[in-house]
């Protein structure tokens, strides 16, 4: 899996200041939205801290907040105050339903960033060997063989379950 980096934001009045790191997190299945935990589980497997702020809540940009809410889109001049503390990168800069926000990251330990990592390649390698031992029980003929095929199937489907 290639773990975002932090990449010179492109942000002008041409895209209004909005901007989004190309390697940001997309929903599965083209969805607009991701499903509960989706993003979080994306940014710990990327080995990411995550910090937002709205334009809103951000002091230094008064004055371009006024003038987005007497309906000036263009928020290219707000240079949101990044978190406190080194590493952090900008990652968007986009519009919601409640504003404009921003979003930082910051790569969490070596150890942290390796563990996820890990964990990640080892859930899609996991999910290789259910596939694989369901088309094996599949194919089976009916006997020891089989209903041994279909205990280690079973013991694979549930060993990473939580809960």
């Amino acid at each position: 899996m290639k773990l975002i980096q932090p990449v010179t934001p492109e942000r002008n009045a041409d895209n209004l200041g909005f901007w989004t790191h190309p390697d940001f997190f997309e929903p599965a299945n083209g969805n607009e939205y991701p499903a509960p935990g989706e993003f979080e589980a994306w940014a710990k497997a990327q080995g990411v801290e995550v910090y937002t702020l709205s334009l809103d809540a951000d002091p230094a940009a008064d004055d371009i907040q006024a003038a987005y809410e007497e309906g000036d889109a263009d928020v290219s001049a707000w240079e949101p105050t990044p978190p406190i503390g080194e590493g952090w990168f900008l990652a968007s800069v986009h519009d919601t339903e409640d504003g404009p926000y921003s979003v930082w990251f910051r790569r969490t330990t070596e150890e942290q960033a390796e563990i996820a990592r890990l964990k990640s390649d080892f859930l899609e390698k996991h999910q290789v060997a259910i596939t694989a031992a369901y088309e094996y029980f599949k194919a089976c003929p009916v006997g020891n063989e089989r209903t041994i095929a279909h205990q280690i199937y079973q013991i694979l489907r549930t060993a990473t379950r939580v809960g």
